[in-house]
């Protein structure tokens, strides 16, 4: 994203889960197809907005994460309402490897 704030952090497994993450976001037609918790919508029930500024992935809608801050659950069930995604889903989450619930 081009307001990433993560983009001079030294982390480099982060900035990697970042970009899976992102990947899974633009494959599913994030900008144009999610009714919520997008660039262009920041309605959220819970945790924040996608790839808004620097806000750790972790705290991203519908991402857990454990306690080394590797995502390990996406889940989009938001008040029974549908998420909008649209698309197949990434190669890119195969590389999340603690990741055991989608």
């Amino acid at each position: 994203a081009n307001e990433d704030g993560v983009a001079g952090d030294p982390d480099s497994a982060r900035k990697l889960r970042r970009y899976f993450l992102a990947s899974l976001y633009f494959a599913t037609n994030g900008d144009d197809s999610w009714t919520r918790c997008n660039r262009n919508n920041l309605d959220c029930d819970t945790g924040e907005p996608w790839l808004v500024g620097a806000v750790n992935e972790c705290e991203w809608s519908g991402i857990s994460c454990n306690d080394q801050g590797e995502p390990d659950m996406i889940s989009f069930e938001l008040d029974d309402e549908t998420m909008g995604l649209q698309g197949q889903l990434p190669l890119e989450l195969s590389y999340l490897v603690e990741l055991t619930y989608l």
